[in-house]
């Protein structure tokens, strides 16, 4: 794995194993969630970049008005052919929104290297840290505008066994949103549920969209509130914009 100015390049090596994430047990840690957004850079997002730009940052304004009751840490991974990862596991009131010059879409979708990655360094973080200072929840998620085709990291089968562990073991929450393709199918080759899987519209309306649905659940998640499916939360979501539009 090659590394330079914070970029680092997929090569040839097997990706790791996991790290056991024990979870805390303290009540004071109940409402810390720490969040991992993993978001599409290849040449394809192009077209809706100011949509992807703006759309990661009313997700991030969505954490940030709520820390101070729920106290959020976030992690974001850029990808394309390779992938970046500009701030890792900082309170959501230190982080800089994107603009043209951090989110620059470019290369292929190295889809699989940015989940595996992102996984990996996540659980050995948690796994270091002292259990009182663990977050109550962990989320990952996953926003794409493409199929996979140019990770050489991590395969499927790894990518899977790596989600399913976190999942049933520790309790990792899963979110996957993909466009251009049937995502609930794509979602579960990474054991990822069906209901926390929709298939997207990669438009400048879709990216608004996306960040209002991820911004939903995750909030919904946070709270400990039942909520529906992704597909139906991304529904209603559209059917409110229209609402919006005509009045």
């Amino acid at each position: 794995m090659t590394v330079g100015r914070n970029i680092i390049v997929a090569n040839g090596d097997k990706g790791s194993p996991t790290t056991p994430i024990p979870m805390s047990n303290k009540s004071n840690q109940a409402s810390t969630t720490e969040v991992a957004f993993i978001l599409d850079r290849s040449g394809s997002m192009q077209s809706i970049a100011e949509g992807a730009i703006n759309g990661f940052n009313s997700f991030l304004n969505d954490q940030q008005k709520d820390h101070e009751e729920y106290p959020t840490r976030l992690t974001l991974t850029l990808f394309d052919t390779v992938f970046e990862v500009p701030f890792s596991s900082l309170p959501v009131p230190e982080i800089l929104p994107l603009d043209s010059k951090t989110y620059k879409p470019d290369g292929c979708t190295a889809l699989l290297d940015a989940i595996g990655h992102t996984v990996d360094e996540l659980g050995k973080r948690l796994a270091a840290m002292p259990e009182a200072e663990r977050p109550g929840k962990v989320i990952v998620a996953i926003l794409t505008d493409g199929l996979e085709n140019s990770s050489t990291r991590y395969s499927w089968r790894k990518i899977s066994q790596m989600i399913k562990h976190q999942t049933e073991v520790y309790k990792w929450e899963f979110l996957f949103l993909g466009a251009n393709q049937d995502a609930i199918a794509t979602a579960s080759k990474m054991s990822i549920e069906a209901d926390n899987s929709a298939t997207i519209k990669c438009s400048m309306d879709g990216m608004r969209h996306n960040s209002a649905l991820l911004a939903r659940s995750v909030r919904s998640s946070k709270r400990g509130e039942a909520k529906p499916s992704l597909s139906i939360m991304l529904c209603e979501e559209e059917e409110a914009d229209k609402k919006g539009k005509k009045s």
